[in-house]
Protein backbone atom coordinates (compact mmCIF):
# COMPACT_ATOMS: atom_id res chain seq x y z
CA UNK A 1 0.00 0.00 0.00
CA UNK A 2 2.80 2.41 -0.02
CA UNK A 3 2.58 2.89 3.88
CA UNK A 4 5.67 1.38 5.79
CA UNK A 5 4.01 2.88 8.90
CA UNK A 6 0.37 0.95 7.97
CA UNK A 7 2.11 -2.38 8.28
CA UNK A 8 0.62 -3.07 11.52
CA UNK A 9 -2.66 -2.24 10.73
CA UNK A 10 -2.72 -4.48 7.67
CA UNK A 11 -1.94 -7.23 9.84
CA UNK A 12 -4.12 -6.64 12.98
CA UNK A 13 -6.95 -6.02 9.97
CA UNK A 14 -5.62 -9.98 8.67
CA UNK A 15 -5.68 -10.88 12.55
CA UNK A 16 -8.96 -10.32 13.43
CA UNK A 17 -10.35 -11.25 10.25
CA UNK A 18 -8.81 -14.44 10.91
CA UNK A 19 -9.05 -15.40 14.30
CA UNK A 20 -13.10 -12.88 14.49
CA UNK A 21 -11.26 -12.39 18.17
CA UNK A 22 -13.40 -9.00 17.45
CA UNK A 23 -15.23 -7.44 14.55
CA UNK A 24 -13.09 -5.68 11.94
CA UNK A 25 -15.74 -2.51 12.42
CA UNK A 26 -15.00 -2.58 15.98
CA UNK A 27 -11.80 -1.53 15.09
CA UNK A 28 -12.47 0.55 12.83
CA UNK A 29 -15.14 1.90 15.69
CA UNK A 30 -12.20 2.50 18.27
CA UNK A 31 -9.61 4.29 16.58
CA UNK A 32 -10.81 7.73 17.04
CA UNK A 33 -10.85 6.74 20.84
CA UNK A 34 -7.45 5.44 21.24
CA UNK A 35 -5.49 7.32 18.90
CA UNK A 36 -3.82 10.83 20.68
CA UNK A 37 -5.02 13.96 18.85
CA UNK A 38 -2.29 14.38 16.57
CA UNK A 39 -2.44 11.38 15.16
CA UNK A 40 -6.32 11.39 14.46
CA UNK A 41 -5.04 12.77 10.89
CA UNK A 42 -4.34 8.94 10.24
CA UNK A 43 -7.67 7.45 11.42
CA UNK A 44 -8.71 7.01 7.41
CA UNK A 45 -5.15 5.44 6.61
CA UNK A 46 -5.60 3.43 9.55
CA UNK A 47 -9.08 2.31 8.68
CA UNK A 48 -8.08 1.38 5.26
CA UNK A 49 -5.30 -0.52 5.92
CA UNK A 50 -7.43 -2.58 8.69
CA UNK A 51 -9.70 -3.07 5.72
CA UNK A 52 -7.38 -4.05 3.15
CA UNK A 53 -5.20 -7.03 6.16
CA UNK A 54 -9.09 -8.17 6.48
CA UNK A 55 -9.91 -8.06 2.91
CA UNK A 56 -6.86 -10.27 2.36
CA UNK A 57 -7.76 -12.96 4.05
CA UNK A 58 -11.55 -13.10 3.78
CA UNK A 59 -11.05 -15.01 0.34
CA UNK A 60 -8.33 -17.68 2.00
CA UNK A 61 -9.09 -21.27 2.88
CA UNK A 62 -8.68 -21.07 6.72
CA UNK A 63 -8.91 -23.31 10.03
CA UNK A 64 -10.51 -21.71 13.07
CA UNK A 65 -8.18 -20.51 15.53
CA UNK A 66 -10.20 -22.81 18.71
CA UNK A 67 -13.01 -25.45 18.22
Amino acid sequence: MGQPMGASMIALGALVATTGVVAVASLHAALGEVLPPHRRKLIDTNTLCITRGAEHVAAAERVAAWG
